[in-house]
């Protein structure tokens, strides 16, 4: 009831300083959709030492991290009986596995490695006369595929500095000159 009266007052005022029914109603939603509570995952705190996740915020945290949208049915319901915290592991791996995962992976593989400036940059034609407009798309898509396929089988982080082995598909292992060479291991 508070946060409604703020917002009916800032529809009020604006309907007050002659403002017509849709700016004053723009006003009130300009208001919801810039505030922190609507922008960012706010966790409740008695003070500002660290305190454990409830289960309510633990599922939060693990939907909009592994997700990037809210809880499911499953997840609330985990929450909702105070179980999710015993079975995180097990939610986790089927977050995982769920298909809204692949959202999150080529987001942050896009971001952390900047993969959009591989569509920007012009290469030298004469020195990569095979790196074509499809292979490019490829060739981007390799980092992607690689980190899913290290966090869905749970491999060590540091295979992201030294691996054995890398993801290729025909395209890639073509352009690499991988598709004549031996698989080995």
């Amino acid at each position: 009831p508070p946060e409604e009266a703020s917002l009916v007052a800032v529809f009020d005022k604006a309907r007050k300083d002659g403002r017509g029914f849709q700016e004053s109603v723009k006003d009130a939603l300009q208001v919801v959709l810039t505030s922190p509570q609507f922008l960012f995952l706010v966790e409740t705190s008695a003070s500002p030492k660290p305190e454990t996740l409830d289960q309510y915020e633990l599922a939060s945290k693990l939907s909009y991290f592994l997700w990037n949208g809210p809880p499911d049915r499953r997840l609330l319901g985990l929450a909702s009986t105070g179980a999710l915290r015993s079975q995180v592991n097990a939610e986790v791996g089927r977050m995982v596995a769920d298909s809204r995962f692949n959202q999150f992976i080529g987001e942050y593989a896009n971001q952390w490695l900047s993969l959009d400036k591989f569509q920007v940059l012009e290469p030298d034609r004469k020195r990569f006369p095979n790196l074509t407009r499809d292979t490019r798309l490829h060739l981007k898509q390799e980092p992607v595929e690689f980190l899913r396929y290290l966090i869905r089988n749970n491999l060590p982080a540091g295979n992201l500095i030294d691996s054995d082995f890398i993801l290729a598909n025909e395209a890639v292992a073509s352009y690499y000159d991988l598709a004549s060479k031996p698989e080995t291991g």
